[in-house]
């Protein structure tokens, strides 16, 4: 028996259905929600929520973290952790598994969102199952008809979004071409199987299934592409004995099978023509729809108390005397109402729709003036929805279908061609040369140590594997085609998106394997960094709280400024369109989580103000946002590696011009400062950076550390736990003899560092972003021409004529290419670097108005 002094201290990630938090609440929980900014109003006037924590986005597990950090909580500030949601799932159990609070098992989460490993493992369990494969991109499905017909549908999706039905080669062209660039990521391409969809809801505890019922969709979901109703209806148990009898046994095999114990399903299979049952895919949350009021009227269950009941380990209402199936005579149904694509001039009430025969619950979402498009995009689409009750199954299904013709005949609508889509929708919340190691091949050796890096990162591959380390890497697909790392170097585990912690265990999980296989699990890319400290477990090479530091600024700065650093003023806002209202200019505004200058914008006027509100919104960029003060000041590099809290190597960049001007079309590069001539700002900067790194608990890797020189301080901008983009590593390498890289690698082995074996340079160093205007590129000059400017020891040319190019001032990291210049003082490398970039851009010749 669990304390009832005080109530449950829950933390649930994402806001649909609201019905959860209601449900939670009415048992006496105390819940803090962490929503995505869209919908905080609705969790804030919600009288169930007693916090509510907005996050950039809830199935993302650094913005979950990030965001109750800035609240001052963690995970571990919570007896539960939980979502009622389909995305979050995965997001839930690792947070509350990593801080040991209670939550759904990771590996059930696994099991319930990923579609490869769910057949996987109910095929194990000797159940009939559409057979399944992964392939990578599109191209990877036989149009020979070898995989014909067939089903594709994204890894981890709902709602049937981007799943279509494959019967020919011509099919197959067509969707590739609707698909485009998303049709070269990760598929699962699943066998057609025949037979009638149906879906069974019910409540799983201990292993047990308490209860259930079974439903007949009124068309095969598949189907919705071409038109058909969406919704479902009921079946009697006292009809269909021996369907209830087939279904409890693959309903209660197939949660053994999902390591699915405590909860509520929403399971869905074929039923052949034989009678028998074929199971199609599981998930561990309430059934969309109106799929939930349809079986609490008919089957007495209410799924969501009965979701909150296991989330809060209290008894279920049901009873262990209840038999799975029992339930009322007749028959209840669901349906989405479409409408007409075009402006709505007229459409039903509530009222009108209660009216009609059967209808008990009726809902309408569109309004006079909105517009409806197609609803064939996802069967989440609707104009109204409604629950019908007839004396059996028959009749059900004959009022459900009825309804739809009524409701899409009284529908008046304008403008036909209209494509400004307003249907309501249940939302679904939806990213070099050959390498060879540094040094004399002196690499330090150790035992094999299986070490997992998530994200690519060809340099941190090959100085893993100089010391030994047995190395698996999770990356997008595609992305190790080019990088020059030896095959021999590292395993290659394929993912939609390395960010997420879903992708990145769903990915291992395909291949047998999870971050218990690891010795290490690692990162050194910026946007990894977080879920490879919490995907890796009690095997992680970083603490979560302190990869959570390195990567929010609010949180960092908040953190460094309680440690007496000087640092900007800021706060976080989660809607752009507040901006006006709270920035005190001059100011800057950022992402929380950002890169590279990326959507970061300088306000110093209300017209500035209101061009970034304006540019931001047409983007569709997310919030929450920074917005801080702006600093004055010389921007510096500091790049360096820690070992035990100490600074045991530093080296001080300046900026050619400050960062942020990129936007004004400032070129970016640095010049690398000598110590001896610059030892009074060394000394500062590194008084800065062991002060920052102890406040941020980065004691053992390297850095990359950005600061404002002032006259009489250095004042903190923010901090990475990474090697520096560009060439910065390279001229570091040239000037002072220190890889970064191979720190990286010996500080997450627990090798000692090199760093005092090195040997500095007495010439001068510095590296330059190559940019280019917008547009198609029709000429540009080659490496070779490059590298026979004055000065210029390294080219990298990274595009060819006929690429399109994006706006260089969106971006401090994009261009054309990077150099590395080489000089007797500062002086002379500065000029160099300022040269050859305006000679590039002077050479480069393009098409304008087709920026990328």
């Amino acid at each position: 028996m669990r304390n009832t002094s005080h109530p449950l201290r829950v933390l649930i990630i994402g806001w649909k259905p609201d019905a959860a938090v209601t449900a939670l609440h009415g048992h006496g929980a105390e819940l803090t929600c962490a929503v995505a900014p869209g919908d905080l109003a609705a969790a804030r006037a919600h009288p169930g929520a007693s916090r509510v924590v907005p996050v950039a986005n809830p199935t993302d597990l650094e913005s979950v973290l990030s965001g109750l950090a800035r609240e001052g909580l963690s995970p571990a500030s919570f007896d539960v952790v939980c979502t009622a949601g389909e995305f979050e799932l995965v997001a839930a159990s690792a947070l509350g598994e990593t801080a040991g609070r209670a939550a759904l098992p990771l590996e059930a989460a696994l099991a319930l969102r990923d579609k490869f490993v769910q057949k996987q493992r109910i095929q194990e369990a000797g159940l009939p199952v559409t057979a399944c494969r992964v392939v990578e991109g599109l191209a990877g499905v036989a149009a020979s008809g070898d995989d014909l017909p067939c089903v594709i549908k994204p890894l981890a999706g709902a709602g049937t979004m981007d799943t279509h039905r494959v019967e020919t080669a011509a099919d197959l062209a067509r969707i590739r071409a609707v698909l485009k660039g998303s049709a070269d990521g990760l598929w699962l391409v699943e066998r057609f199987v025949p037979g009638t969809e149906l879906h069974v809801d019910g409540v799983v505890r201990d292993g047990r299934v308490l209860g259930f019922g079974v439903s007949r969709y009124l068309n095969n979901l598949i189907d919705f592409h071409d038109g058909a109703l969406v919704g479902s209806f009921t079946l009697d148990p006292a009809h269909h004995s021996e369907l209830y009898e087939r279904t409890g046994d693959l309903v209660t095999r197939a949660m053994g099978a999902l390591g699915h114990r405590d909860g509520v399903f929403h399971l869905e299979m074929f039923h052949q023509a034989d009678g028998g049952l074929v199971f199609s895919e599981c998930a561990g949350r309430v059934g969309g729809g109106k799929i939930a009021t349809a079986l609490q009227r008919q089957f007495g269950i209410d799924l969501h108390d009965e979701w909150a009941r296991s989330v809060l380990r209290l008894p279920s209402a049901l009873g262990p005397e209840r038999s799975p199936g029992s339930g009322s005579a007749g028959s209840h149904g669901w349906i989405h109402l479409t409408a007409p694509a075009g402006r709505i001039e007229h459409a039903p009430g509530e009222a009108d729709l209660l009216a009609q025969p059967g209808v008990v619950t009726a809902e309408v979402d569109i309004r006079v003036g909105d517009v409806a498009p197609g609803s064939t995009a996802a069967t989440s689409l609707r104009a109204a929805r409604a629950v019908v009750r007839g004396s059996d199954a028959t009749e059900a299904e004959a009022r459900l279908r009825s309804l739809a013709d009524w409701f899409r005949a009284a529908v008046v609508t304008a403008d036909p061609l209209a494509d400004t889509a307003v249907l309501r929708e249940e939302r679904i919340p939806s990213p070099m040369s050959p390498i060879r190691p540094a040094g004399d091949g002196g690499s330090e050796r150790i035992p094999p140590r299986r070490v997992l890096l998530v994200g690519w990162r060809p340099r941190a591959i090959v100085a893993l594997h100089a010391h030994g380390a047995d190395v698996t890497c999770v990356h997008r697909p595609g992305e190790n085609r080019s990088d020059g790392v030896p095959d021999d170097a590292y395993r290659s585990v394929e993912v939609p998106d390395p960010r997420s912690v879903e992708d990145v265990l769903a990915g291992l999980a395909r291949i047998d394997r999870g971050p218990q296989d690891y010795d290490l699990v690692c990162s050194q890319h910026e946007f990894t960094l977080v879920t490879a400290a919490v995907a890796g477990g009690g095997a992680n090479w970083m603490a979560p709280e302190t990869a959570v530091r390195l990567r929010d600024k609010a949180v960092q700065k908040e953190t460094v400024r309680r440690a007496g650093i000087p640092v900007a003023r800021c706060r976080v806002i989660g809607d752009i369109g507040d901006l006006p209202g709270v920035a005190e200019l001059p100011a800057v505004v950022k992402p929380l989580a950002g890169a590279a200058t990326r959507h970061t914008f300088v306000l110093d006027s209300a017209e500035s103000v209101d061009r970034a509100v304006r540019q931001l919104k047409e983007e569709g960029i997310g919030g929450p946002w920074l917005v801080e003060e702006f600093v004055t000041g010389n921007e510096l590099l500091l790049d360096g590696v820690v070992r035990g809290g100490e600074v045991v190597f530093l080296s001080v960049s300046r900026y050619l011009q400050n960062a942020i001007q990129v936007r004004s079309g400032a070129f970016v590069g640095a010049v690398a400062l000598d110590p001896k001539e610059h030892d009074e700002l060394y000394a500062q900067a590194r008084a800065l950076c062991r002060d920052a790194l102890g406040a941020l608990g980065h004691r053992e890797g390297v850095f990359h550390l950005e600061a404002f020189r002032q006259p009489d301080r250095l004042v903190f901008s923010e901090c990475g736990g990474r090697v520096s983009g560009g060439k910065a590593y390279l001229v570091i390498r040239e000037k002072f003899g220190v890889d970064l890289h191979d720190e990286w690698a010996r500080a997450t082995l627990g090798l000692r560092s090199a760093v005092a074996d090195a040997v500095p340079s007495s010439d001068s160093y510095g590296h330059v972003y190559l940019a280019v205007p917008g547009g198609r590129l029709t000429s540009l000059p080659g490496q070779d021409e490059v590298l026979a400017r004055d000065g210029v020891i390294l080219a990298e040319i990274a595009v060819q004529a006929g690429q399109t190019m994006a706006d260089p001032s969106r971006a401090s990291d994009s261009g054309a290419g990077t150099a590395v210049v080489v000089g007797a003082d500062e002086g002379e490398v500065e000029r160099r670097l300022t040269g050859l970039a305006r000679w590039f851009a002077d050479s480069v010749t393009v098409e304008p108005g087709q920026d990328a």
